[in-house]
């Protein structure tokens, strides 16, 4: 019983150290920074933008949020005359990946582009 109590707080130490739960602003951060994007931005009409670029409105969100993410991104578009894009915040990648498949396969009709942010602070762009 004590081996496997000790493994099983090993177990929990080392899941804790390999993905860290950020903040939301850790993110918006992240990226905006790499990006040289403006943070939170109200739009003239009051709708609000994580992320905004000189060629895109951008909304970053947990991977299971992915259908708020688009809609919002598609009407911030719409609103500002730039392109939609969704950062999709990947905490959990193997449960997550779900969710990123059914945004990628949207985004592919509405030209909307895709990147991924993992805890780590990592980057990719994914459409």
């Amino acid at each position: 019983m004590r081996i496997f109590y000790i493994a099983f707080l090993t177990g929990i130490s080392f899941m804790i150290q390999a993905a860290p739960i950020q903040s939301g602003n850790f993110y918006t951060n992240t990226f905006c920074d790499r990006f040289d994007g403006k943070k939170n931005i109200n739009l003239k009409d009051g709708s609000r933008v994580d992320c905004q670029t000189d060629s895109h409105v951008i909304e970053i969100e947990n991977a299971y949020k992915w259908d708020a993410a688009l809609g919002r991104t598609l009407y911030n578009a719409t609103v500002s005359g730039k392109k939609g894009g969704v950062v999709l915040i990947m905490k959990n990648p193997n449960s997550d990946k779900r969710y990123l498949d059914k945004l990628v396969k949207v985004t592919r009709k509405y030209k909307v582009y895709v990147w991924v942010i993992y805890n780590n602070g990592e980057i990719k762009g994914i459409r």
